[in-house]
């Protein structure tokens, strides 16, 4: 009992700062056709539904909102679903050690034809350890089961202590909506969640390759 009176105090105390604002790894194909984004910041409340979850809208105003005009539940935007885990200051924090914290993304899309979706996640937060694990939990898709393919996490500590990842998915076929299971450790917390989606057309997947091979090379320049 007193471990977990301790993990709560200690998710309080890296909730305590100023939330970031950390858009650090934008997808070159963002705001192309076809493409959606979404930003939590945990600064506005979120609804309850009585079932032990919270159900956050996204509120940031760093990464504008667009959305698709598919949807899980009929709804019209994206929604973050947190379990086991509470608000302070504009963060995330485990509400202790009884069940894992986790967090389940519903995403809608662009209905389309298109074979493929891409994904990029971006995260910040604290007391992770390593890169969280992001699952593609469920996804619908008129002509049956959906596949995905996760890319390497990049996940690094700025100097304050702060942890950053962002992680890339293709999903195949193209689906109307998917939800992404991230799970957490006992005492992690989270500052900002960035959802970015895009239905590429197949011609425009090698103008995407070309324009990062590019943005590397600059950065490696400078």
């Amino acid at each position: 009992m007193r471990r977990k009176y301790l993990a709560v105090i200690l998710c309080m105390g890296l909730a305590a700062g100023a939330a970031l604002a950390d858009d650090m790894n934008p997808p070159i194909w963002r705001g192309g056709p076809l493409s959606t984004s979404a930003q939590w910041e945990f600064s506005s409340m979120p609804t309850l539904p009585g079932d032990g979850t919270a159900v956050f809208s996204p509120d940031g105003a760093e990464v504008p909102l667009v959305v698709g005009d598919g949807g899980s539940g009929g709804g019209s935007g994206p929604v973050a679903i947190a379990d086991n885990m509470v608000m302070i200051n504009d963060w995330l924090v485990c509400a202790g050690l009884q069940d894992p914290p986790t967090i389940l993304l519903d995403i809608p899309n662009w209905i389309d034809e298109i074979p493929e979706k891409l994904i990029r996640i971006q995260i910040t937060g604290d007391n992770w350890g390593e890169p969280l694990s992001i699952l593609l939990q469920d996804a619908y898709d008129p002509t049956g089961p959906v596949d995905s393919r996760m890319e390497d996490p990049v996940y690094w500590e700025d100097a304050g202590g702060i942890e950053h990842m962002y992680v890339d998915m293709v999903l195949w076929p193209n689906p109307d909506w998917e939800m992404l299971l991230i799970d957490l450790p006992f005492g992690a917390a989270v500052d900002q969640i960035i959802v970015d989606t895009i239905s590429p057309e197949p011609g425009t997947l090698a103008l995407l390759a070309i324009g990062g091979v590019l943005a590397l090379a600059r950065r490696r320049r400078r």
